[in-house]
């Protein structure tokens, strides 16, 4: 047959060969073009399609049928037989695409098969799904039953598809209710690739933009499919039909949502079903962190939500890492400054809903359980680190999580809320015992602070970052430190320490008790003092050290510097600002000085204390090098208190304290004038040596030196050699509130002394040694009775006090005499002396025995004896005093002649200093 033409369509020549046998005719042809034969099949099999549908597909449809063979019924207009052999057959239709199609089709009683053996070739069907499916080989057995109710079975059907490769059968019958029935096997698919073949026409938008995002890469393996029902519409909605896949997933990427971070290395099972998908996975990674087996699923595509439950680990700082990425993070830099190290498990929960637009916020719920791990904030470090702590959408709240903090036991508990209203929210709060020392590196001997007490430490977030708040009520501590920041360990007193997370790089506020409000400012790791404020003042003033003390100690704190500088533990001292500091109790030198103003400031060469105040007026310069310079004080006025002898310890004049350089303008012991005073005070190994102690005035001049050594029971021993030189003796003893009982003279008192204790121990009823006194000429004065009755000694603790015998009771009144001189030893405050001489134009006094100066109680024998042509003194004279009227009148009544013409008499004078006892021994007359 040629010039074979269809709808103005040529077609090649080929040949036709046929009979007829009563109604039937039988044809045999080669190479017949698809077409062709198609226009007698369609016209034929689909006699209910309009003839322009039949024209379009006979129209689109192509290929070669090499052989056919067909009977054809004229009369009943019907086929009989059919059988051929094709090769390229296709069509190109709207909703149906395919070519490559190569078999054999056989029809006979109503039932076509088909067999097909096709390399190469493509099937597309936009209605069912978006991509072209590429085959390289496609084998497929197929019966379709030309019944009252038609019927197509697919017995086989294998695919090499390039994509993937699918192993199907299908069922097909066109009943009044037309039903199905797959069951498909799938393998090695390109996860990227199945985005070509979701059923998008069944699945709901959304659920397909889901899976074209989130599905990235990956290898989808073993995949089965069974599906089967009635064929209407929302079959699968409405439990007419099902449909279940099953799948295994390697090595997928996956993205379930934009906020969150991508899941690489995915292995997991997927059932999928018509409405559902339910993903287990067996493990994966995110961001580094691990994730063992967990299940992800969309259980409804009506209402489009991903639930996940996530289990997962990770290492150091990986889960941190993940949260930064998440919207968990919010409004707050996880990764700032923080880092972790060990291990973290996770168990999360998540509902991710699927909708248009802009995605909402996800609260996942969830635990991640700490194992120790270890935290490091800034300088904050929390080691073994255990528990959990509770994720509760944009919520961390760590529940009863132990930790280790300076090497202690903590508690962790507060709330981390990412996300609020007013931006993050962080309330930290960490429990536990810890010692001061813990947190500073002072490594001293003695140590300044020991022991430990309870702390609650807060980081809080403020408006531009979090702040470290640390409160502890100090009870267990003791702070070893001189007052005011001494505390015994049995005490409570608050301690508050504020400051901005990082501390070492701002303000960091002290608050101790009421006695210490301190802003000290970091720079580079180094601190700086801004203010010291002492006392309760709730607004104290910012710009310099200031406030009220109840006690400074400065001998102990000068004796602690040195023994950390010895200890080389001191450092070098910060610039201070100015500073001004009221003390109600300065202790310096072992005496104690009320109501003094201080101000402190900072030189090239230490630091500069100025002192003022009704008893003391001056500069105490501390060198930067305590240990070689000392202590310079350059006062213009002292008054020198005197001690509290019982109240002295080993700790007033401990070894450590600096050498001492004392210049004193105006010196003053209690309340005396003594003129000006020099001191140098060096410290040496086993005590302390005064190398020079001078005193000068218009009355009196004291040159001394000594020291004080330890022992090793006691306060030790203090020895000293002083010399007093007066020529107005008078006037120094009524100065110091004495009535003198001698008038002035040239005076000259040397003692070579010791006692047990401190030298601020000075008492002459404690004194060991040497006593000398030498006075010129002079005279002796009627003043009250009592006071010349004894050896006037210096009181050592006031230096000089009492110096002279007052001789009035065996001396007239106006008795001049030339000299008095004498020699005493005294042992435990009793001084002895055999050749004391008062040498007088009318007598010389000799006296010999005891002063006892710890009862206060002579035993003296006074020998007196006339100068020749001199008038010998009057009894009444010499008694006065206490004996009073007795004696005069026993002495001048029964023996005034006899003394008339003695030249030598001897009294033994015994009893108290207050009341003495007078007896006379012996006369010797002319």
């Amino acid at each position: 047959i040629s010039q074979v033409q269809m709808n103005n369509q040529p077609y090649p020549d080929f040949a036709f060969h046929g009979y007829w046998q009563g109604h039937e005719v039988t044809y045999q042809s080669q190479n017949i073009p698809v077409p062709w034969i198609s226009h007698l099949m369609i016209n034929s099999l689909l006699p209910n399609f309009t003839p322009a549908q039949r024209t379009a597909l006979i129209n689109q449809s192509q290929g070669e049928i090499k052989q056919m063979r067909f009977r054809y019924d004229h009369e009943q207009q019907q086929l009989k037989q059919l059988s051929a052999q094709f090769h390229g057959v296709g069509t190109d239709l709207p909703n149906l695409t395919m070519a490559g199609f190569a078999g054999t089709y056989l029809y006979h009683d109503q039932v076509s098969r088909l067999q097909l053996d096709s390399d190469g070739g493509l099937l597309r069907m936009p209605g069912v799904f978006r991509g072209t499916a590429q085959w390289q080989r496609l084998l497929l057995q197929a019966n379709w039953y030309h019944q009252e109710v038609a019927q197509l079975t697919v017995n086989q059907l294998w695919c090499d598809c390039g994509d993937f490769q699918l192993d199907a059968t299908a069922n097909l019958r066109l009943d009044e209710v037309p039903y199905f029935q797959i069951n498909s096997h799938i393998d090695d698919v390109d996860m990227a690739k199945l985005r070509d073949y979701w059923p998008h026409t069944v699945w709901k938008p959304k659920t397909i933009d889901w899976l074209d995002h989130g599905l990235l890469a990956g290898t989808v393996s073993n995949a089965r499919l069974v599906a089967g029902g009635e064929i209407r519409t929302d079959s699968f909605k409405n439990g007419t039909a099902v449909l279940y896949a099953q799948t295994q997933v390697r090595d997928a990427s996956v993205q379930f949502n934009p906020d969150w971070p991508r899941v690489h290395d995915l292995n997991a099972e997927v059932d999928i079903t018509a409405d559902s998908i339910a993903v287990m996975i067996d493990g994966a990674s995110t961001e580094a962190i691990a994730i063992k087996p967990s299940r992800v699923d969309i259980p409804d595509f009506s209402a489009v939500e991903v639930v996940a439950d996530i289990q997962a680990s990770g290492q150091d700082n990986d889960l941190l890492d993940y949260l930064s990425r998440s919207p968990i993070s919010g409004d707050l830099n996880l990764q700032k400054d923080l880092q972790l190290s060990g291990h973290q498990d996770v168990e999360l929960a998540l509902r991710i809903p699927i909708v248009d637009g802009p995605q909402p916020l996800i609260e996942p719920q969830g635990l991640i359980r700490l194992s120790d791990t270890q935290l490091q904030w800034q300088d904050l470090v929390l080691s073994d680190i255990n528990g959990l702590v509770k994720l509760d959408g944009f919520s961390l709240k760590p529940q009863q999580l132990t930790a280790r903090l300076a090497g202690r036991d903590t508690l962790v508990g507060g709330t981390i809320n990412t996300r609020n209203r007013s931006g993050a929210q962080v309330d930290i709060q960490l429990q536990g015992r810890y010692g001061i020392l813990d947190w500073l590196a002072i490594d001293m001997t003695p140590p300044p602070i020991s022991g430990d007490s309870n702390w609650l430490i807060r980081l809080q977030n403020q408006s531009d970052g979090v702040q470290l708040k640390a409160t502890t009520d100090l009870q267990g501590v003791a702070v070893n430190l001189p007052p005011p920041l001494d505390k015994a360990a049995d005490t409570a007193q608050t301690l508050t320490v504020v400051c901005d997370i990082p501390c070492d790089q701002g303000p960091v506020y002290i608050y101790y008790d009421d006695r210490v409000v301190a802003e000290l400012m970091a720079e580079q790791q180094q601190f700086s003092i801004s203010h010291i404020y002492f006392g309760a003042d709730e607004n104290p003033p910012k710009e310099l050290i200031s406030g009220h003390i109840q006690q400074l100690d400065l001998d102990q704190w000068l004796a602690l510097v040195k023994t950390w500088q010895q200890n080389g533990e001191a450092t070098e001292p910060a610039s201070l600002p100015t500073t001004n500091i009221v003390v109600e109790e300065l202790i310096f030198m072992s005496r104690t000085w009320s109501q003094v103003s201080l101000a402190v400031n900072t030189q090239d060469d230490g630091l500069l204390i100025t002192v003022a105040g009704e008893a003391v007026k001056g500069e105490i310069l501390v060198a930067d090098d305590l240990q070689r310079r000392g202590i310079t004080v350059d006062f213009e006025y002292l008054n020198w208190p005197v001690a509290d002898v019982e109240s002295l310890t080993e700790e007033s004049v401990d070894g450590g304290i600096p050498d001492i350089h004392l210049w004193v303008e105006q010196f003053s012991f209690s309340d005396v004038p003594l003129g000006r005073l020099r001191m140098e005070l060096r410290n040496v190994a086993d005590g302390i040596k005064v190398e020079q102690l001078s005193m000068k005035s218009e009355l009196i001049e004291l040159n001394a030196n000594g020291e004080w050594l330890r022992t090793s029971r006691g306060l030790g021993t203090s020895r000293f050699n002083i010399v007093i030189i007066s020529e107005r003796i008078a006037e120094f003893l009524q100065q110091m509130e004495f009535n003198a009982p001698i008038s002035n003279a040239q005076t000259l008192i040397e003692m070579d002394v010791h006692w047990p204790g401190l030298p601020a121990a000075f008492d002459v009823a404690a004194l060991s040694g040497y006593l000398r006194i030498a006075i010129g000429q002079g005279e002796v004065l009627d003043q009250q009775p009592g006071f010349g009755r004894v050896l006037g000694l210096f009181n050592l603790t006031n230096l000089p006090r009492r110096l002279l015998l007052d001789f009035r009771d065996v001396l007239a009144e106006g008795l001049h005499f030339e000299e008095m001189t004498g020699e005493f030893n005294l042992i435990n405050g009793v001084a002895m002396t055999d050749d004391f001489l008062i040498r007088a134009s009318a007598a010389k006094i000799h006296m010999s025995g005891t002063v006892n100066f710890v009862d206060r109680s002579y035993d003296q024998i006074i020998i007196i004896r006339p100068q020749i042509g001199k008038t010998f003194p009057t009894l009444g004279a010499i008694a006065g005093g206490p004996v009073g009227a007795a004696a005069g009148f026993l002495v001048q009544g029964l023996l005034g002649k006899q003394l008339k013409s003695a030249n030598q008499i001897k009294y033994h004078v015994t009893g108290p200093w207050s009341e003495p006892e007078i007896e006379l021994l012996e006369q010797q007359d002319e």
